[in-house]
């Protein structure tokens, strides 16, 4: 899960897909996707500290070299999603499958409490990942509702928006900023 060949990038690129959703440089800021990230093994027999080391973020993708389709990255991860602990899959040795919606709501509403009181940045997004087949079972769609439900209650203060305006929306801020530094 969350876990891209050397190509996969590029591929995006070529196919103009405006963002992607599987890496986890960021929390709660939309980035530019690295150009073809190296995909490097663990080595889980060496210490930790030997290749435990966050990844750099691309700082810029409209200064590419002329017909390459900037990559907008939104922020996910394990904590953001519905299906890995609450689907049982069985070919996957961390699927839980059994994990109580009530546990997995709290956990998002707390993420969400962090960034909302300690957030650094002006804006930040709060992503949610659902997958059609565990959203969609009947306990989960409960969760789902009340969730919504809560975040609502900020009033205006919260949008809710899809991914694809939230990536069109910064990606065209990214680029008034570039023309704007050119200027």
């Amino acid at each position: 899960m969350y876990t891209i060949r050397e190509t996969t990038v590029a591929l995006l690129r070529q196919n103009h897909f405006l963002y992607d959703f599987s890496l986890l440089h960021h929390d709660s800021q939309p980035y530019f996707t690295p150009s073809d990230p190296p995909v490097t093994m663990v080595d889980y027999s060496q210490p930790a500290s030997s290749w435990l080391h966050p990844r750099r973020i691309t700082t810029s993708s409209l200064d590419h070299a002329p017909g390459v389709h900037p990559l907008v990255e939104l922020p996910t991860g394990w904590y953001s999603e519905d299906m890995m602990p609450m689907q049982y899959l069985p070919h996957l040795p961390n699927s839980a499958g059994y994990v109580s919606t009530r546990v997995i709501e709290q956990m998002w509403k707390d993420k969400f409490m962090w960034l909302w009181e300690n957030s650094e940045e002006e804006e930040w997004v709060f992503p949610l990942l659902v997958h059609p087949d565990t959203s969609g079972m009947a306990h989960v769609i409960g969760m789902i509702d009340r969730m919504l439900g809560w975040l609502k209650g900020f009033g205006e203060a919260v949008e809710l928006c899809t991914c694809e305006s939230i990536a069109g929306d910064w990606l065209e801020k990214q680029k008034l900023n570039a023309q704007e530094d050119r200027e």
